[in-house]
């Protein structure tokens, strides 16, 4: 008798199966959705929770999407067992959700790929040469994991995660699409080299619509596009160099480098002795994060931690430096110097040239105390030499908070002449009642 091709497969297959020769299937992932009444009395919608948890040693071929108020969840290479909140239909699992929802998908092992269509799941992909897709206009948030992994975002702001370990990194590609989309690599403790402009890092990822980078650990060197970028150095002596564009620089803890470039810019030095670099623009520079403090440790009022110094470099345009202190040094072509949130603010320039004799020579330098405290304040500021002899002085005066302060005319000591150019003067405020002075070392320009 003749017997079909399908059934002597099938005859095979129960065969194999009764000799051991064929593994049994692998354990389902599980999907869930937890929902969590609002308190009683309060007015917060209930909140719900979706996981979505692979089988080890599975391969993963996920979609998750939204069908109205629920997710629908589907693999095409794996069972799938609904627990908590869902309900299993036709190859799907449908999951209700709640008002405020978020979710967390953990693939594990194995060659995975999802597919979000719906805002606030967070993927991990786990170790593997992995595949996260967001086609939805929301948020995405994938981490690669281990291995080669592809990361596309969708129209949302974005966040990637690189997630390979020192050791072994993996060329991963990062697609981020519409939105200002971010690329992180917090577990990194070797230095990482990332340019967005050249879209590649040095260990041969690939990266494209990315607007947001985060290095690592270690010593880090960033470099950004002629469009708006925010850039963060994290711990490490890190260089970051912005190009152009309106761009967001923090350099974290470590003595970091940071060059704004062209455009109007907010650098933020943090912790150790940063340099701060401006460039064309209007820009803010803040190199005020020193101490203790920055390091997440108690201020002890009897042992205050010493400044880092810190050097600030405006160059063109209307620049701000913010609450710099002490030991810091900041260029004669910023143009404010701003002091803590309610202390004065200082707004100098320091044309000073070699060889010009500086006799009777007068500056103006005009004295801000912000509002809402309309208290007075007595000023006096000082010139120092680059020796810290005094060389100017203005008489002291008293000034009354709000915006319409008068200026205040600092001339030179008879008999003093600017030899050389002008490095190391300082200006010194000197302010009683509830503002605070320091010593800042203004290196000019000649």
């Amino acid at each position: 008798m003749c017997v079909p091709e399908s059934r002597r497969i099938l005859i095979a297959a129960v065969v194999a199966i009764a000799a051991g020769l064929i593994a049994p299937a692998a354990k389902a992932a599980t999907v869930t959705m937890i929902i969590t009444p609002p308190a009683p009395g309060s007015r917060d919608d209930e909140r719900g929770l979706f996981t979505f948890t692979a089988a080890p040693g599975e391969r993963n071929t996920v979609t998750v999407r939204a069908d109205g108020y629920d997710l629908l969840v589907s693999d095409v290479t794996a069972a799938l067992v609904a627990g908590s909140g869902c309900q299993p239909e036709a190859m799907v699992v449908r999951c209700p959700r709640a008002g405020a929802f978020g979710g967390v998908a953990d693939l594990g092992d194995g060659d995975d790929t999802m597919i979000v269509d719906s805002a606030g799941v967070s993927v991990d992909g786990g170790a593997g040469d992995d595949v996260l897709t967001g086609e939805g206009s929301g948020y995405d948030d994938f981490t690669g994991g281990p291995g080669a992994d592809v990361l596309i975002g969708g129209e949302g702001d974005d966040s990637f995660t690189d997630g390979d370990p020192d050791d072994q990194p993996s060329p991963d590609r990062y697609e981020g699409g519409e939105g200002r989309d971010g690329l992180g690599f917090p577990g990194r403790h070797r230095g990482l080299r990332l340019d967005l402009a050249a879209g590649a890092t040095a260990d041969g990822d690939v990266i494209t619509g990315i607007e947001r980078a985060g290095g690592g650990e270690g010593d880090d060197v960033l470099a950004g596009t002629d469009g708006p970028n925010q850039l963060g150095g994290g711990p490490g002596d890190d260089v970051i160099v912005a190009r152009g564009g309106d761009d967001e620089l923090s350099g974290g803890p470590g003595a970091d480098g940071l060059d704004g470039g062209p455009g109007s810019d907010e650098i933020e030095g943090g912790s150790g002795a940063d340099h701060l670099i401006g460039a064309a623009g209007a820009d803010l520079l803040d190199p005020s994060l020193n101490g203790r403090e920055s390091r997440g440790e108690e201020e002890d009022p009897d042992r205050p931690a010493p400044p880092a110094r810190d050097r600030v470099d405006c160059g063109d345009g209307a620049d701000t430096v913010a609450r710099p202190d002490r030991a810091d040094s900041v260029a004669g072509d910023c143009e404010l110097l701003t002091g803590a949130d309610d202390g004065p603010r200082l707004l100098f320039t320091l044309p000073l040239h070699p060889g010009r004799s500086a006799t009777g020579l007068a500056y103006e330098l005009r004295v801000f105390v912000p509002p809402p405290r309309h208290a007075l304040l007595r000023v006096r500021i000082e010139l120092l030499d680059g020796q810290g002899r005094l060389v100017a002085s203005s008489r002291r005066v008293t000034l009354q908070a709000g915006e319409n302060a008068r200026p205040i005319r600092v001339r030179l000591k008879r008999g003093v002449v600017v030899r050389r150019p002008a490095i190391g003067w300082r200006i010194r405020v000197r302010a009683w009642r509830y503002a605070t002075g320091g010593v800042l070392t203004l290196p000019t320009r000649p």
